[in-house]
C-alpha cells in the first residue's frame, strides 16, 4: 500500500531550480523532472534529493547525456551526443567515460578501452580517410604495440611512441598498377626510418 508520504509535488530551490515529480517525506524519490538555472534539465528517476537511476539530461548547450546515473552522475552504462555531431555510447565511472566504449566524431570512430575520460587499453581508431590503427592506447594516443592500415595500401606492425611508430616494426608495402596488385615486399624500420599516418584528421 502506498504511505501517504509518497506523493506527487513541485519543490522551487533557493538557486532557481525547479523539481516536479514523486516525493517522499518532501524529498525527491522515485521519478520527476528537474529544471536547472541555466535550463538544462534531468527527467528520470531520483533517489534521496539526487539523480540516480535510469534517466537523461539535457544540458543548455544541447548536448544530451542518457543512461544510468549515481549521485548525478553517470555511472554504468549510458551514451551522450553533442550539437556538432560527436557522439559516446559504453561505460563510465563517476560521470566520466571509463571502459570499454565507442565514440564517433566527424566521420572518425574509435572502439575500445577508455580510462578517465581517454582512450587507453587495447582499440580500433578508424579515420574518416580510411586510414585504421588497431592496438594499443595511453593518455589518448597510440602507444605500445600496434597495426596501422595506411590509405595507400601498406601496413606497419610493431611499436609505436605517442601516435609516431618508434622501436621495432615491419612496414609491408604493396605495388600494383591499373588497380591490378603486382606483388609486396616487407622492411625493417630500421631500413625505413621513422613511418609517419599520412596527412588526415
Amino acid at each position: 500500500m502506498k504511505s501517504v508520504r509518497d506523493y506527487k509535488g513541485k519543490i522551487e530551490y533557493k538557486d532557481g531550480s525547479v523539481y516536479e515529480g514523486h516525493l517522499k517525506e518532501g524529498v525527491p524519490v522515485g521519478v520527476g523532472r528537474k529544471i536547472m538555472p541555466d535550463k538544462s534539465y534531468y527527467e528520470g528517476d531520483f533517489d534521496q534529493g539526487e539523480m540516480t537511476g535510469k534517466g537523461k539530461l539535457v544540458h543548455s548547450d544541447g548536448t544530451v547525456q542518457e543512461g544510468e546515473w549515481k549521485n548525478g552522475k553517470l555511472e554504468g552504462e549510458g551514451k551522450e551526443i553533442h550539437p556538432d555531431g560527436e557522439e559516446y555510447t559504453g561505460q563510465y565511472k563517476d560521470g566520466v567515460k571509463h571502459g570499454k566504449g565507442i565514440w564517433k566524431k566527424e566521420g572518425n570512430e574509435y572502439d575500445g578501452d577508455f580510462v578517465n575520460g581517454k582512450h587507453e587499453g587495447t582499440g580500433t581508431y578508424i579515420w574518416k580517410d580510411g586510414q585504421k590503427y588497431t592496438g594499443s592506447w595511453k593518455d589518448g594516443m597510440e602507444n605500445g604495440l600496434g597495426k596501422l592500415c595506411l590509405k595507400n595500401g601498406w601496413v606497419y606492425e610493431g611499436d609505436f611512441l605517442n601516435r609516431k611508430r618508434d622501436g621495432t616494426g615491419k612496414l609491408t608495402m604493396y605495388f600494383s598498377y591499373s588497380n591490378k596488385r603486382l606483388g609486396t615486399e616487407e622492411r625493417s624500420l630500421k631500413e625505413v626510418g621513422k613511418i609517419t599516418r599520412e596527412t588526415g584528421s
